[in-house]
């Protein structure tokens, strides 16, 4: 039904053919009936009149001969209730010749009989022949009988028939019914009820909406009384316009006026479906049509409402999520609720969204500085991230997430109360932190502390611990088990210092053994302690060794140190034979001097004792010391030139090392207890400081130091570079060493003995001088420096030669991408000529390249894509070079062209791109999440359809072109893409229109433009404000007669990121061919 409803609507008239047989009518009188008089002159004589009706053909049949049959077209219209009737055109069949004598008649009756005999001159020949006669009656009540018939009285050999004879089958015209309610522009909630009048008994009403230049069937209507009818429909959401049609038998009526409605509804336009949301950032955004309380609800969860209901009289609204509402991660749908006054509650389409929700926590209060902390509510694909509270100092991070369960590894956590937040993160959306999570964190639990006995019976504690200048750390001790049944005194309870430290002593500790636990607690901001894992250990408590011993650094040394009060020091060789006197301890302290002088000696070790009566400490201590040399004599330089002599007097045995200015160690000849030094090849010129040390027992001396001053001597320069035989270019840099600082460092041509270049040295050591331009042919060289008005020898000669190199290719680079259509560039010798070589196929690229006068050459190539590999040479006043090293490179496609769009072209939904590349080229275009594909042809273009989803504003269009595995660089386009529709209001579909017809609609802040159908390019209207909603204007020019529709569209100035709107196409409408304008709805 929708096609054949499409096609009426788009035409002004509908033809229907009745198929009718001949009937002997049962009320002989009605040929004999009178006819009424319609209207004997009025418009229904005007072609005008008979525009947009129904055109119907009437059959009939002979009652006894079949081959004999009429057809009459005619017309009828219904108004002010009145039916007319007009004739047209008819046919007839015949037989045993053509006969000219034939009568049609025709009868109209509603609330009215007509009845119009023709002349005695109708032609039985099968053509067609006009034939315009008139009818009109009223249409009476509802209920009467409406009906159109005629009656053929054959002429011919026996063809007559009886006068009641000859009628064919009634039809019933289909008047076109008429929608009383609702009015255009009249706001309705779905369902809603329309009612109408022009119901005719037998025939059927059906209601059908506007999709553009087609019909969707809604429904039927059902008759109610005298001549109304009924329907409940649902218009499909992108419909607004419907129109009534009356169906009665094969009849088919014009199109009632259309009827445009508004309905109540709303809309979520943001977030869109499917999008990643967290609770922080979600506020819902949409559209509505009227005055109405807008809420968000959960729909998939006992519609819970997710915002507060709020009253909105714009066209959009917006909601934030309300506080205190918590979704869980994962897929949740949303849905808008609508109220209106006067209207029952509608609903939006539900809305799908991701939610990123706040991960929360399950991980136990106290933990170590290294723990897993773990917990759920994660979005899969998500990754979870620790934060220390009120910092943005990442604490660590899950992996990607595979269910709602995540963990994320700790390590390095400060010791102390700890405040964590996590959030959860996921295509660049962060969820946000719900709250603050408080962790104990322990301190590291205590190495087994150091002790001593200090004193006979007092113990002391010391060790590293934890320290924080904001929170107290502190040691505590536990004594377990003690000797004997008096406890010792506990340590008490001790702050770690800021270096980290702890010392602590404790008294009434006796000889035996105590196990003792000791824990390190910080505090936890809440008048409490954090207690780290317990240490325990054992003391053990025994006549001890001594301690701080230490030594004098004399030949004939003195040993001293701390002992147990009474007890007695012993010395020993480690044979156990007596190395110095024994010593008692007084006071806690003794001391005892070596019997004779050891002189220097290294790591000489030795045992001490410490006894009381016959017990002696459980263990002697080892002792190790050394005695350095003490530093050698030193007497004043003497005069020598460059090479001053250096003597003194030194350990006998010992080895002399010397520095001077603090550098170099050189041995002196030692004889005895004198030495002596004369540095090999002597000093340069300048101020220096010896320093003397000697070497005995494995350990050097101090040093003793002098003042002395060495005039300078010329220096023979060195050449490094070119070596000796090269083959070089026309510019070179010549290096050497053996410079002098504040010198003056020449270049000789020794064939010719001229300068070839100098340079001022700043430094001693290497040297660099630039040549340029040397004329091709052998040289010979040597160097030779000046300072303070003294020449140096000439260095040796270096020979070399100024040949024709080789050229650089320097694009494109080893391993590196040309386009088909490329350029080879590189540096050779300037005026010489450059050709390429091709080293697969063999075969000469270019030839006679120019190198320029910076040196610098290119070539413009042209190339198959695929892998290549190419050398160059150059050739110069006769001379050809060597060839380069092989280049291998990727040939890759061009880039191909954009022809449409063009830059900062405006697009809607739909796009076409279309340009310009290779032959068989493979080019591949993205919009936004729009993805196309397309050969290019054989005539080099190439086009695609991209169907975009981004939302309006500017986004840039990439084309790429390939060719097997190979691609070229991208192509980038900026575009604006517009998504938003006008609407289109007038010309009405199948509205008849004056050659300069009024345009009008709805849009958004901005202007409009019309264009043609047919031809975008040829403007309507431009720049056509729109004002409070809407636009109008009337076309400047005059429209070709027929059938046409226009464009549609808009540039935008409001402020929701769209610069333009997307092209709207109107419905068809008549541009009538006369002068006369026509009526239409302004």
């Amino acid at each position: 039904m929708d096609d054949e409803i499409g096609k009426s609507k788009s035409g002004n008239e509908q033809e229907s053919e009745n198929q009718a047989h001949t009937n002997r009518l049962t009320d002989k009188s009605l040929a004999d009936k009178a006819s009424f008089a319609g209207v004997a002159e009025g418009k229904q004589y005007s072609d005008v009149f008979w525009t947009n009706t129904v055109t119907t053909t009437l059959h009939q049949t002979h009652p006894r001969v079949p081959e004999l049959t009429t057809e009459l077209k005619c017309q009828y219209r219904f108004e002010n209730g009145w039916i007319y009737v007009r004739t047209l055109m008819y046919k007839m069949t015949t037989r045993y010749g053509n006969w000219y004598r034939a009568n049609i008649d025709l009868a109209l009756n509603a609330g009215g009989y007509e009845r119009k005999n023709s002349p005695d001159t109708m032609r039985q020949d099968t053509q067609w022949h006009d034939y315009v006669t008139h009818l009109s009656v009223p249409l009476g009540v509802y209920g009467v009988e409406v009906y159109l018939q005629m009656r053929v009285d054959y002429d011919g050999t026996n063809n007559d028939v009886e006068p009641w004879e000859g009628w064919n089958q009634k039809i019933t015209p289909a008047l076109p019914p008429v929608i009383t309610s609702p009015k255009t522009d009249e706001l309705v909630s779905m369902p809603f009820n329309v009612e109408g009048d022009g119901h005719l008994p037998g025939g059927i009403i059906y209601l059908s909406g506007l999709r553009g230049p087609y019909s969707v069937a809604l429904g039927t209507a059902i008759p109610t009384r005298d001549g109304k009818w009924a329907a409940f429909i649902t218009l499909p959401s992108d419909i607004t316009s419907f129109y009534a049609i009356q169906h009665i038998g094969s009849e088919r009526s014009i199109l009632s006026s259309s009827v445009t409605i508004r309905t109540v509804h709303s809309a979520i336009t943001s977030p869109s479906a499917n999008a990643l949301v967290n609770h922080s950032q979600l506020v819902f955004k949409g559209t509505r049509n009227r005055e109405a309380e807008i809420s968000v609800q959960d729909a998939r969860n006992n519609n819970v409402p997710l915002t507060i209901s709020d009253n909105f009289n714009t066209d959009t609204w917006e909601l934030p999520l309300k506080s205190g509402i918590f979704v869980p991660s994962g897929v949740f749908f949303v849905r808008a609720k609508n109220v209106s006054a006067g209207h029952s509650s509608t609903y939006s389409n539900e809305v799908a969204l991701r939610m990123l929700g706040f991960p929360a926590i399950d991980s136990e209060v106290v933990q170590d500085a290294a723990f897993d902390l773990e917990g759920d509510n994660g979005l899969p694909g998500a990754k979870v991230e620790v934060f220390e509270d009120l910092s943005n100092f990442r604490l660590g991070t899950s992996e990607a997430l595979t269910d709602t369960h995540w963990l994320v590894k700790l390590k390095g956590l400060p010791p102390g109360p700890l405040s964590l937040v996590v959030k959860q993160t996921l295509q660049g959306l962060s969820s946000g932190a719900f709250k603050a999570h408080a962790f104990s964190i322990r301190p590291p639990a205590l190495e087994i502390p150091h002790y001593e006995f200090p004193a006979a019976q007092t113990v002391q504690f010391s060790g590293a611990g934890h320290y924080n200048p904001k929170l107290d750390t502190r040691i505590r001790f536990i004594v377990k088990s003690f000797p004997g049944t008096t406890p010792p005194n506990t340590p008490p309870i001790v702050n770690v210092q800021k270096d980290g430290s702890w010392v602590v002593t404790a008294t009434g500790w006796g000889l035996g053994n105590y196990s003792v636990e000791v824990v390190q607690q910080i505090a936890d901001n809440a008048s409490g302690w954090i207690d780290s894992h317990a240490c325990q250990f054992e003391v053990r408590h025994s006549l001890p060794q001594v301690s701080e011993v230490t030594h004098t650094p004399a030949y004939r040394p003195v040993f001293s140190g701390k002992g147990y009060p009474g007890a007695t020091v012993r010395f020993t060789y480690p044979d156990g034979s007596e190395f110095a006197p024994g010593a008692a301890v007084r006071n806690e302290r003794w001391s005892s001097a070596t019997p004779k002088e050891l002189g220097p000696t290294k790591d000489q070790r030795i045992f001490i004792y410490q006894s009381i009566g016959d017990v002696d400490s459980p263990a002697h201590l080892e002792y190790v010391f050394s005695i350095p040399p003490q530093a050698p004599g030193l007497n004043d330089p003497q005069e020598n030139g460059q090479s001053p002599i250096f003597t003194g007097t030194c350990w006998q045995g010992a080895k002399v090392l010397l520095a001077f200015n603090g550098e170099g160690r050189y041995v002196a000849e030692t004889d005895g207890n004198k030495w002596r030094y004369e540095k090999p090849g002597g000093f340069a010129p300048g101020n220096y400081t010896i320093s003397v040390t000697q070497f005995a027992a494995e350990q050097e001396s101090g040093p003793v130091r002098k003042d002395f001053t060495v005039r300078r001597n010329m220096l023979k320069p060195q050449i490094a570079t070119p070596l000796e035989g090269a083959v070089v270019a026309a510019d070179l840099i010549v290096t050497g060493g053996n410079g002098m600082a504040g010198a003056s460092m020449q270049l000789r041509d020794a064939q010719y003995g001229n300068v070839l270049g100098q340079l001022d040295l700043t430094a001693d050591g290497p040297w660099s001088i630039s040549l340029t331009d040397l004329p091709r042919r052998g040289y010979s060289i040597d160097a030779r420096q000046t300072l303070e008005e003294q020449k140096s020898e000439p260095s040796d000669p270096r020979s070399f030669t100024v040949a024709l190199l080789a050229p650089q290719i320097t694009v494109p680079e080893q391993d590196g991408t040309m386009a088909r259509d490329g350029r080879i560039e590189g540096t050779g010798w300037r005026g010489a000529c450059v050709e390429i070589w091709d080293v697969d196929a063999n075969v000469q690229l270019a030839t006679d390249i120019e190198v320029q006068p910076d040196g610098s050459w290119y070539s413009e190539l042209k190339q198959s894509t695929g892998h290549h590999q190419l050398w160059a040479r150059q050739s110069f006043a006769g001379t050809r070079s060597e060839e380069s090293p092989i280049r291998s490179y990727r040939v890759v496609p061009n880039a191909p062209a954009i022809e449409t769009p063009t830059a900062d072209d405006h697009v809607g939904r739909r796009v076409w791109v279309c340009g310009f590349g290779v032959p068989g080229d493979k080019v591949l275009a993205t919009l936004g999440d729009a993805r196309g594909e397309a050969v290019v042809a054989d005539n080099r273009t190439w086009s695609m359809l991209l169907n975009l989803s981004v939302a309006g504003g500017s986004h840039a269009l990439q084309v790429i072109a390939s060719s097997a595995e190979f691609q070229s660089e991208p192509t980038l386009q900026q575009l604006a893409v517009g998504t938003y529709l006008p609407v289109i209001e007038a010309p009405q579909p199948g509205r008849q229109v004056d050659r300069n017809p009024w345009f009008r609609g709805h849009g958004r802040p901005g202007v409009g433009h019309l264009v043609s159908w047919f031809n975008p390019e040829v403007v309507w209207l431009e720049h056509l404000p729109v004002d409070g909603g809407q636009w109008q204007g009337q076309s400047g020019q005059s429209l070709p007669a027929g059938g046409t529709w226009y464009w549609f569209h808009q540039t935008l100035t409001d402020d929701e990121g769209e610069t333009v709107s997307e092209r709207v196409l109107s419905s068809r409408f008549e541009v009538d061919a006369g002068d006369a304008r026509a009526k239409q709805r302004r």
